[in-house]
């Protein structure tokens, strides 16, 4: 099983954003193993995982990407020394 520090970051326009909030406080954790955090602005959302184990921090980002229906392909990974960083920007600004 492959360990270490595995950290993503999902950073959106939406106009939806209110409505994401409200399901973020109905359900406060995707995975209770992982450390996650979300910031949800008047058009905008920002959310961050962390683990220590990358099948739990994987399941955790399906799960997000699944609910909030986001395209995976932008998903980048990057390798740094130990730590893993995955980003993901997506500006759905005009869309619906």
């Amino acid at each position: 099983m492959e360990e270490g520090d595995f950290e993503v970051t999902f950073n959106m326009s939406t106009k939806n954003a209110k409505l994401i909030q409200e399901v973020l406080d109905l359900n406060p954790g995707f995975d209770t193993m992982i450390d996650s955090q979300y910031e949800v602005m008047d058009d905008s959302l920002s959310a961050t995982f962390k683990a220590t184990r990358f099948e739990q921090f994987r399941r955790a980002i399906d799960c997000f990407l699944l609910r909030f229906k986001i395209s995976n392909d932008t998903l980048v990974l990057e390798h740094d020394g130990p730590s893993d960083t995955v980003s993901s920007k997506n500006d759905k600004k005009g869309r619906d």
